[in-house]
């Protein structure tokens, strides 16, 4: 179906007039013809360049709509990576809070051990069996070997455990080396025929 055609005065400058008329010549169009034609393609040009516009701009938005969702998706695995790391800093923290508390368990069983130690040791030190001894040589010499010839017997003949011997010997005079040996000689003698005897005590009853 033709597109009907309507009639319209058209006022133009002269110089403008000349330029369409050259053109019509040129084209080998009339003046009315030339008019329509430059106006239709003032109009397809332009919705070309529509086009063009609409084009770029969707293939733009299209491409930065793609980046946007790159970026997205690389912060979601970035998320996802900084969440597992968290739990696992979560699931240490936890693991460290258990090997702490399982050290202060350990430390407060050790100390209530050292405690019990230090008590009973105190307590040994209080049942200690200590052993006091006063040796009076009455004026004769006496030497390290009779002292301990004196003690030994004495712990031979006490009841019980001995822990430990505090002694004191009174009036034990110098004497030649010599002299000290034949007196620790006969004191071991004395004792080893009261111990054959069966007469060997420290305390004498009968004397």
């Amino acid at each position: 179906m033709l597109d009907p055609e309507v009639r319209i005065t058209l006022r133009l400058p002269q110089s403008l007039r000349d330029k369409l008329q050259d053109a019509s010549l040129r084209g080998k169009r009339s003046m009315n013809g030339e008019i329509v034609e430059r106006i239709d393609y003032t109009f397809e040009r332009l919705e070309a360049q529509l086009d063009h516009v609409r084009t770029t701009t969707a293939t733009r938005l299209a491409d930065e709509l793609q980046a946007r969702r790159v970026q997205l998706s690389e912060a979601h695995d970035e998320i996802k990576r900084l969440s597992a790391q968290l739990d696992m800093r979560d699931a240490e923290r936890a693991t460290l809070q258990a090997e702490l508390q399982d050290i202060r368990e350990r430390y407060e069983e050790r100390r209530y051990q050292v405690v019990d130690v230090r008590a009973l040791q105190a307590e040994m030190e209080r049942n200690r069996h200590i052993l006091y001894v006063l040796l009076d040589a009455d004026g004769q010499p006496i030497s390290w070997p009779e002292i301990m010839a004196h003690l030994g017997e004495i712990v031979r003949n006490s009841v019980g455990a001995i822990d430990k011997i505090e002694a004191i010997v009174f009036d034990a005079e110098k004497a030649s080396s010599d002299e000290r040996m034949e007196n620790w000689i006969k004191l071991r003698e004395h004792y080893r025929s009261l111990r054959a005897s069966g007469q060997s005590k420290l305390i004498d009853d009968g004397d």
